[in-house]
């Protein structure tokens, strides 16, 4: 409904008349919106495929410190980004452009990114890049019925579903309350095998992996469990009965790059020791990647975690054995540092979400309903108006064509002939009337 036509046009779109004003990907509006005042020429641009839930505005700003001038290797231009995540977290960070043009994009997370084109930048120039539905835009177009008569024709989808993106804490976009009730129906649906777990904001913007948590429901609600790349778990004190892991870090020492034997990258981690001293800081050396070169905690057995995906090899088990694993998502990537939060309130909640929006649901339909018969309706008055004009158009041609056409000579013989009756009109009229002051007296 939201992408109605009237005469092959979509009423809903603003000036976007001529492409459809919504869609069900959500897809990111290029270029960016400029926002204030702008003295430079640059324009950001929004490129790659959006895997979040829900629309999103993003904020960049180019950096209060840049001199000015075309991005490149030799003149890096600081851009400031802010927005708030599918969970409502507010992220903001710092991207450097050192190139302009796709090539040289820079992510922004979940799979879209950002590039300047060859123009100049001026420091402090703000822009929005919207990520969203809504692909018309928010004009109101209107036109002059009569002189001092102007009617707006068109509505908006932003006017009927609200503004895109999240405001006031939450998304009040109709099109974002769908997609979340699709998500919710979606896993209604399926069989629970793994617990979903929430990337952190801290996490590198180019990482696209999903680590995925297996294991019992009534064990895992009782903890709190940060995954952190690097080592398996990290657990809170009341799992000191059993033997547990947390603290994972690359020690400071390592230099990066890919360990291996002439690379040896040391990880920082804790135990917890029941029957001795409790939680024990201690080391283990990775040598090597692949399920080849797995390494041994202690107290715990071989923990690979080397790949992506369900093969045995790339699931990991955790201390106590079969009560929790962990693997990441086919070709997901991560970067050291990496941590998830694991989340436990994902499943059945389709039905719980039908009922939230029923009243948005019957609100929105009644107002596409009205607002389409009201263009409608417009779009009649238009047309009467259109009616008038050609009919006003046609008789001012005709009196043209007839001025344009008129024989010179023979309109002088008539205007002469004219002359001569209205000169014999008023020597009739004098005679008849003609009276001197004396008969007045």
């Amino acid at each position: 409904m939201g992408n109605t036509q009237v005469n092959g046009r979509y009423i809903f779109g603003g000036t976007r008349t001529d492409s459809q004003a919504v869609s069900d990907q959500i897809l990111a509006e290029t270029p960016a919106t400029l926002v204030g005042s702008h003295t430079g020429s640059g324009r950001l641009y929004g490129q790659g495929t959006y895997t979040g839930l829900y629309s999103r505005n993003i904020t960049l700003t180019v950096d209060a410190a840049y001199p000015g001038g075309v991005p490149s290797a030799l003149n890096p231009m600081d851009v400031d980004y802010s927005y708030v995540d599918d969970f409502g977290r507010a992220i903001s960070g710092t991207a450097t452009l050192t190139g302009t043009g796709s090539g040289n994009a820079l992510a922004l997370g979940d799979g879209v990114s950002f590039h300047a084109d060859s123009s100049s930048f001026v420091a402090g120039e703000q822009y929005t890049l919207a990520l969203g539905r809504q692909h018309g835009n928010t004009e109101i177009m209107e036109a002059n019925l009569s002189q001092e008569n102007r009617m707006s024709f068109n509505h908006t989808l932003q006017q009927i579903f609200g503004a895109e993106g999240n405001s006031g804490g939450a998304w009040n976009n109709l099109l974002d309350q769908l997609a979340n009730w699709k998500d919710a129906l979606d896993k209604d649906s399926k069989t629970q095998t793994y617990f979903e777990s929430v990337p952190a904001t801290t996490n590198n913007l180019a990482s696209t992996a999903d680590l995925r948590v297996s294991g019992d429901w009534d064990d895992a609600q009782y903890r709190s469990y940060t995954f952190v790349t690097g080592g398996p778990l990290q657990s809170d004190s009341t799992a000191a009965s059993r033997a547990a892991y947390r603290n994972f870090t690359v020690d400071l020492a390592y230099l990066g790059g890919v360990p291996s034997v002439a690379n040896p990258m040391t990880v920082n981690y804790e135990w917890f020791d029941s029957s001795g001293p409790g939680w024990t800081a201690t080391t283990v050396n990775i040598t090597g990647t692949g399920a080849g070169n797995s390494v041994t905690l202690q107290n715990l057995g071989a923990v690979p975690f080397t790949g992506s995906g369900d093969a045995p090899a790339d699931v990991q088990s955790l201390n106590p054995p079969g009560e929790m694993t962990l693997r990441l998502n086919a070709g997901g990537t991560l970067m050291d540092g990496d941590s998830w939060d694991l989340t436990l309130q994902q499943y059945n909640q389709g039905q719980t979400e039908s009922q939230e929006m029923l009243t948005s649901l019957a609100a929105v339909r009644t107002n596409l309903l009205r607002y389409t018969g009201d263009v409608g309706a417009k779009l009649n008055r238009l047309e009467v108006r259109d009616n008038l004009l050609g009919s006003d158009n046609l008789q001012l041609e005709d009196r043209l064509a007839r001025v344009e056409s008129a024989d010179i000579s023979q309109v002088a013989i008539g205007l002469q002939q004219y002359q001569t009756l209205y000169q014999a009109s008023l020597q009739a009229t004098a005679m008849v009337m003609g009276r001197s002051l004396a008969d007045y007296i």
